[in-house]
């Protein structure tokens, strides 16, 4: 309890000194609602989706998506030279499919050889469970039956 009574008297000094110590407050709020709200739904899907049972059970591949490797530029600041430069972040080839169970969608990222062996309106065998609070799918493999 004290913990927070020093934040919230940290941040209500911060706001009150204009103007850099008001943007460097409402940075520091934003970033902990921000945190607040990624630790809520990584709570959620854990809740949601974790230490279920699978079932088993015929689906349809719906669409199947491949996305070529690529490099995403991330600005980054570099406090020492004193500048905001890109960094390079490289994503691999993704080959994912839409399965339908049910349904209920949900994507499966696989390889290239099952990405190229299913093809689109194809019945597949999907293990998969039911999210018991959403009631969503979350497809964890799938095979020809």
């Amino acid at each position: 309890m004290i913990l927070i009574a020093d934040f919230t008297a940290m941040i209500s000094q911060m706001l009150g000194d204009w103007p850099l110590g008001t943007f460097i407050g409402v940075l520091l709020l934003f970033a902990v609602l921000l945190l607040a709200v990624l630790i809520a739904w990584g709570g959620f899907i854990a809740m949601d989706s974790w230490l279920l049972p699978r079932n088993r059970d015929i689906g349809k591949i719906v669409s199947k998506a491949f996305i070529p490797a690529h490099v995403q530029p991330i600005l980054t600041y570099n406090a020492a030279i004193n500048l905001t430069l890109p960094y390079p972040v490289y994503h691999s080839d993704d080959w994912s499919l839409c399965v339908e169970v049910d349904g209920r969608r949900d994507s499966l990222s696989v390889g290239e050889k099952d990405f190229n062996d299913f093809r689109e309106g194809d019945n597949v065998i999907a293990e998969y469970v039911r999210g018991r609070l959403s009631g969503g799918l979350y497809i964890k493999s799938i095979s020809y039956g």
